[in-house]
């Protein structure tokens, strides 16, 4: 029986194809929580860097009720993970509770260096979203989209 028990464990380790890299294990099995204030901030200072307004950053400062509906609307979480069928794969959960809606997709990598992961399906209806890392720590998730804005994330 110990013998089954032992060849059970090894057989379900091996199995689910490549190895995962040291990056995606940074990534993955965690929850990273949207950073909606940060992110309104980055936006803001890259609005008076291509404008030239000094002042355009106070577009993106929200207050009060406004600041919390924004908030509720932009709030999310994203998750990478292995799949039951060992596929790298992404999910993003917005909302609480019995409100909540998650949306899935599988990720890979779009270079060998691990700089750009591309989420399949996220932009809804089939169509991916590429996203260069800028920083990724045990806290923080910093990513740029194809125009370069950055998405924001902290460590939950």
């Amino acid at each position: 029986m110990a013998c089954f028990a032992l060849a059970l464990v090894v057989g379900m380790t091996s199995c689910g194809g490549k190895k995962v890299s040291a990056k995606t294990k940074k990534l993955m099995n965690k929850r990273w929580v949207y950073d909606a204030e940060a992110t309104r901030a980055e936006a803001g200072k890259a609005i008076n860097k291509s404008t030239g307004i000094k002042n355009a950053s106070d577009v993106t400062n929200l207050k009060g009720d406004v600041k919390k509906i924004g908030n509720f609307l932009m709030n999310h979480t994203l998750q990478i993970y292995k799949s039951k069928k060992g596929k790298l794969a992404w999910q993003r959960t917005k909302g609480k509770g019995v409100l909540s809606s998650k949306v899935r997709g599988f990720f890979k990598w779009k270079d060998k260096e691990e700089n750009e992961m591309v989420l399949l399906g996220y932009n809804g209806k089939g169509k991916d979203a590429t996203f260069k890392i800028e920083t990724l720590t045990d806290g923080k998730l910093v990513l740029l989209n194809e125009i370069g804005a950055k998405k924001i994330y902290n460590r939950k």
